[in-house]
């Protein structure tokens, strides 16, 4: 995997849900397959798992959801890979964004919006990103707001979500304007 190597896979998933019908309406429920994480590592992770819950976790939970695919896909390959003693693997170079990435998954029934956005943060930082300028800021926040409202469906998660949504259009409105 290159340095940017999961904000490829991000947009990968993001574009094969995207293009997908409705993976819920047919059944797969996003929610369910990552309520617990050691099941979701197996429900998402493995090679032969139905594209269908794939787009699912990323249709209801947006580019978060990508990463919580990534971290079932990684998870599960770093519990099954057969390794030749001594031999490295494509996961050793990533163990930093391993970590941040297991910490998403395993936290993310009930993570703030706040420490979603460090994680997310720092999985960037790790995957080669410079996410600390006011649009990758803005559009961080939208992805972590857009999450947390599928998430917890509140009333509050979703007007955070909107404000978030207006300020990365209040950006793009700036960029053209000038």
């Amino acid at each position: 995997m290159s340095v940017t190597g999961v904000t490829r896979r991000v947009a990968e998933l993001s574009s094969a849900a995207l293009c997908a019908e409705d993976a819920e309406a047919s059944g797969v429920h996003a929610q369910e397959l990552v309520a617990d994480p050691s099941r979701a590592v197996g429900l998402l992770g493995a090679p032969d798992v139905p594209l269908a819950a794939h787009h699912s976790v990323v249709q209801r939970f947006g580019g978060v959801g990508a990463l919580l695919v990534i971290a079932c896909e990684e998870s599960w390959q770093r519990l099954n890979a057969p390794r030749v003693s001594g031999e490295a693997t494509w996961a050793d170079w990533l163990d930093e964004i391993h970590v941040h990435l297991a910490q998403l998954l395993h936290r993310f029934a009930d993570i703030s919006s706040q420490d979603m956005d460090c994680l997310v943060e720092a999985i960037e930082r790790a995957d080669g990103g410079s996410p600390g300028n006011e649009a990758a800021t803005s559009r961080r926040w939208l992805h972590v707001t857009y999450a947390i409202a599928a998430r917890d469906g509140t009333d509050e998660a979703h007007r955070a979500y909107v404000k978030a949504f207006h300020q990365v259009l209040a950006l793009k409105r700036a960029l053209v304007c000038t």
